[in-house]
């Protein structure tokens, strides 16, 4: 490494970019909006461990590799790594001969600074935009699972799995998929606000994304209940508009819905293809909008400087560099950090998966015109004798359910239990 060619446009600009870039991402309204920004605080980790990128042009989200691994160039894309407690994020973008050239000219035809100052430091704005979009992927997909996976199908470097504890009791499925015109989800709702209130905790937020919340609000149960609300017709209910519906959630359920409508590009091989970091049909609840930490660390290499590389901080946590490399020349641009989204208070989060519930088998009595009534019920794909599934049943939740419900309603009686009620219950049954 060696000094950059720029130094003079370097030491003029360079320690100003820090406050300039989180000047824009955090305040205008234009700029891509951060997830994890709105939700999460800043915490300092001295012993880095840790305790419970939408693409806007060449924006896209930095790798996850591991630790000691060093950042290496790609198509304009991005790099990182990660390894123990708090993850090490990265990105390295390099102007090659050819770009160098074009600056070059630029300032040959008497081109204002300005303008090569845009170009030389886009790299720098890029990288530090790479990394708010992984963090932004590792915190939705944590809040909308449970689970932070960074895999090799979205990521060049070593794969990364950080399960924050949520307790399977506090995780649901629902009477039937919210995609099917048979679902229910006031019911489901409720059956998760029951259960949390058992547990101790008022729920007052529910997180959904865009596809899910599009199904939820043409859903026939939830266009009756608000006809309700209003106390109209549900038959003049055509379309209910986002205000409407969260007036109505507010006044029945309490709670206040956040959706999340994001798309992160990831380059993976020279090929960008776009992911959605929320779990598309989990819905989350919580008590709070104050979720956790973004919890940082410092690099080695802001205590042990490369001699003639030019460092400066974005944002408390982000190290930018650049320098000179040569054989072809290159101006190179790194970014990195140590960080990671840590959620905390997690026994007061509930996960429901509306894509997950138990159907009346196309081969029960039941949908051949049977009563339903039958010696026999087919559920997780076996015939089962009805009585004992009755029998364990109640004795698992302490109630008295009927010996004569239909097959059709006592699957709707273990959709509503929690993923931990449902193992133990086909444990019960000898269900592997």
């Amino acid at each position: 490494m060696v000094a950059s060619i720029f130094q003079g446009l370097i030491a003029k600009y360079f320690p100003s970019l820090a406050k300039k870039i989180t000047e824009k991402v955090n305040d205008k309204s234009e700029e891509i909006q951060y997830e994890h920004k709105k939700y999460l605080k800043k915490d300092f980790s001295t012993d880095m461990k840790w305790q419970s990128l939408s693409t806007n042009t060449n924006v896209v989200a930095a790798d996850v590799v591991s630790l000691d691994s060093p950042l290496s160039p790609k198509k304009r894309g991005s790099y990182g790594s990660a390894e123990g407690e708090v993850p090490k994020l990265g990105m390295l973008k390099s102007l090659n001969e050819s770009m160098l050239q074009a600056l070059k000219n630029l300032k040959a035809r008497g081109k204002k600074e300005s303008e090569m100052v845009k170009k030389l430091f886009q790299d720098a704005a890029d990288g530090i935009k790479g990394v708010y979009e992984r963090l932004d992927i590792m915190f939705l997909q944590a809040l909308s699972t449970g689970v932070t996976v960074i895999d090799d199908e979205n990521n060049t470097g070593t794969g990364i799995r950080i399960d924050f504890g949520i307790s399977e009791k506090n995780q649901f499925g629902v009477k039937a998929a919210w995609n099917k015109a048979t679902a229910t989800p006031i019911d489901d709702i409720e059956n998760i606000l029951t259960n949390a209130r058992n547990a101790g905790h008022v729920l007052k937020y529910i997180w959904i994304d865009k596809v899910t919340y599009n199904a939820f609000k043409a859903n026939e149960q939830v266009k009756k209940a608000f006809a309700g609300f209003l106390k109209t017709n549900s038959d003049y209910i055509f379309r209910v508009t986002r205000e409407e519906l969260q007036n109505f959630i507010s006044e029945e359920f309490g709670l206040t819905i956040i959706i999340i409508d994001k798309v992160v590009q990831i380059e993976k091989g020279g090929k960008r293809v776009a992911v959605e970091p929320w779990q598309r049909g989990n819905v989350t609840f919580t008590t709070s909008t104050d979720l956790g930490t973004l919890t940082y660390g410092e690099l080695a290499e802001v205590d042990h400087p490369v001699k003639d590389v030019e460092y400066s901080t974005v944002d408390d946590f982000i190290l930018v560099s650049l320098f000179r490399t040569n054989n072809p020349l290159k101006e190179n641009t790194s970014v990195q950090a140590l960080a990671i989204p840590v959620l905390d208070n997690v026994d007061s989060i509930f996960i429901m998966d509306t894509n997950e519930a138990e159907e009346l088998d196309a081969t029960d009595d039941e949908t051949q015109g049977g009563s339903g009534t039958d010696a026999n019920i087919t559920i997780w794909g076996q015939s089962l004798v009805k009585a004992t599934v009755i029998s364990k049943y109640n004795e698992l939740v302490d109630e008295d359910v009927s010996a004569d419900i239909t097959d059709a309603d006592l699957i709707d009686e273990i959709n509503e239990l929690s993923d931990e009620e449902v193992e133990l219950l086909k444990d019960e049954l000898g269900i592997a």
